[in-house]
């Protein structure tokens, strides 16, 4: 259960970090300040996941799917602060 959440909150980031990235290379260096903050955010959770999968302990599980739950927060704070909904997507071009 704690690794299927962890990797709901994984799989979230990595769609925000897709919808963040802009078709055209028209990427401000804002944007791609967050593009970068989000490759960290996914590949922390990534480890997260795994570990929350390869720990033995209930207590740990529920503290690294807390970690992954936290990193998921902070990276839809920093998304939705600088995001651009109207410009093209990768979500736009394959929708």
């Amino acid at each position: 259960m704690y690794t299927l959440l962890s990797s709901i909150f994984s799989f979230t980031t990595a769609f925000m970090f897709l919808r963040m990235h802009h078709v055209h290379g028209s990427d401000t260096s804002m944007e791609r300040l967050v593009i970068v903050a989000g490759t960290f955010f996914f590949l922390l959770q990534a480890g997260l996941s795994y570990q929350t999968y390869a720990a033995e302990r209930t207590r740990t599980k529920l503290n690294l799917t807390l970690g992954s739950f936290f990193c998921s927060i902070l990276y839809t704070t920093l998304f939705f602060l600088i995001v651009d909904f109207n410009r093209d997507s990768i979500f736009s071009t394959l929708f």
